[in-house]
């Protein structure tokens, strides 16, 4: 993100996630301006955007790819949803049980499933 040194603010963009976008910017009118930029250029392209599943900008919007985003005049902050955090501080606890009272036997599928999961958390 580039800080607009005019307005004092964060400036406008764009963040991805695979084929999901979110337009950020200082107010509900220039978030609209990036988002019509950016669907302009995609169409251009002969990208298709499904205008259907567009939802309204918001400094709040909830959950997106496995993160909560909180927006502010100087910041944007992100974490993963209570849930996830929940459930991967249950897999560590259980991991480190599991390797110092059980003699380190761990189920194959379990360890693969709980390692891809922690993979995404790390990523979000």
């Amino acid at each position: 993100m580039k800080w607009d040194d005019v307005r004092k603010c964060i400036a406008r963009a764009i963040v991805t996630f695979v084929d999901d976008g979110r337009g950020s910017a200082r107010t509900l009118e220039l978030t609209w301006q990036v988002f019509h930029r950016c669907a302009s250029r995609l169409q251009y392209l002969g990208i298709q955007v499904a205008l259907h599943k567009v939802r309204p900008p918001s400094q709040k919007p909830g959950a997106w790819a496995g993160s909560t985003f909180v927006v502010e005049l100087s910041s944007i902050r992100r974490s993963i949803t209570q849930k996830k955090w929940d459930k991967a501080k249950r897999i560590v606890k259980e991991a480190s049980e599991n390797l110092f009272e059980n003699e380190a036997v761990f189920d194959f599928k379990t360890l693969e499933s709980d390692r891809g999961f922690l993979v995404h958390v790390a990523g979000t």
